[in-house]
């Protein structure tokens, strides 16, 4: 009897241990944001500090947006704007906004009856205003070493601007030329806009340190009945808080150790889910994939290199490899090219000065 009593109990014991390998793994995004200083792909010598703007524009753009406006509008972030002899110049210019052409249009609006008779018709007319804008800018060191060629700040030369809706054709055409000078200082600061998110876009990618606040994610278990689920989401809300206050100025000893722990905890996943089924692959992806993003935030692409290689390696959704490979290599060039192992640091510019000072 004691002899069925233990095979039974052993056979009850072997269905729960493949019960619970056997578990569906649901994986869910779990987002977080994530802050850190950009690293440029041409970083200068360390000791330039300072940038000048140079402004080069007609009586009719600085009546629209003042000089100081404009020179207001560059954003060279890691960097102390002064108003003359800096490390670094950026010259700026614009021609005179063109009216090319002008418009009335119009449209008919009617509406019908159910047996589709016109019952009432009304027309708007508008005016269509087609009209040329160009500004471009460069950038040199105080030396004279250009960094930025002549480059066109605006996407195209030639622009389209239409009025609002009025009763006739007389209205619309009035109400253009009596406001002329307003509409066109209104497109002037449209246009310049567009083309200064463009300029700071590209001179803090190759020259700034930009703070930067990346929405990232993690892979993790959301299937309430998997025996993985409550250790990883207690050590989740652990760590997101601790990785949503991580400063660009600095990564703490405490807050890059709570990573490490959480680095840990998905090592130890991979050793006890190593079977080759799927449900066990899956978990093996997520271990493989968030320690790649966790030694990335923590500035160590090798590591992160090494986790992707094992995401290609276990065979489940290999993209993911490649793609984290990618990431890994593009941050190893940089912290390389601008010598140093971390992208959380502070910039003091409090005693910022340019090169003649």
């Amino acid at each position: 009897m004691n002899n069925i009593k233990n095979t039974l109990l052993l056979f009850v014991a072997f269905i729960s241990i493949n019960f619970v390998s056997a578990q569906k793994v649901d994986l869910d995004p779990f987002r977080f944001n994530f802050e850190y200083r950009n690293l440029p792909m041409e970083p200068q010598n360390k000791k330039y500090t300072t940038y000048s703007v140079y402004v080069d524009a007609p009586a009719t753009v600085t009546q629209s947006v003042s000089r100081s406006a404009i020179e207001g509008m560059v954003n060279l972030q890691g960097f102390k704007k002064i108003y003359e002899d800096a490390h670094l110049e950026v010259r700026v210019k614009f021609n005179d906004l063109i009216i090319d052409n002008t418009e009335t249009k119009s449209r008919t609006d009617e509406r019908k009856d159910k047996d589709g008779k016109v019952t009432s018709s009304k027309t708007y007319y508008w005016v269509d205003v087609k009209y040329s804008f160009w500004g471009s800018y460069e950038m040199k060191d105080y030396k004279g070493t250009p960094l930025v060629a002549s480059q066109n700040m605006l996407n195209t030369p030639q622009y389209k601007y239409s009025t609002t809706e009025y009763n006739s054709s007389s209205e619309a055409s009035n109400y253009f030329n009596n406001n002329r000078t307003a509409i066109v200082g209104k497109l002037v600061r449209e246009r310049m806009n567009d083309g200064f998110a463009s300029l700071n876009a590209h001179i803090n990618k190759m020259y700034g340190f930009p703070v930067t606040k990346d929405n990232m994610q993690l892979w993790l278990i959301d299937n309430k009945k998997h025996p993985e689920r409550e250790t990883m989401k207690t050590k989740w809300e652990e760590l997101k808080p601790m990785l949503e206050s991580v400063s660009a100025n600095e990564l703490t000893e405490l807050k890059a150790g709570k990573i490490k722990e959480m680095i840990a905890y998905f090592d130890g996943l991979k050793a006890t889910y190593n079977k080759d089924e799927k449900g066990d692959k899956k978990l093996r992806y997520a271990a493989f994939y968030n320690n790649a993003v966790l030694y990335i935030l923590l500035d160590q692409p090798e590591k992160a290199t090494k986790e992707a290689e094992g995401l290609i390696a276990n065979d489940y959704d290999k993209s993911d490899g490649k793609t984290l490979t990618a990431k890994a290599e593009d941050l190893q060039v940089l912290l390389t090219k601008n010598e140093v192992k971390s992208r959380h640091f502070d910039i003091d510019l409090s005693e910022a000065k340019g090169p003649k000072n």
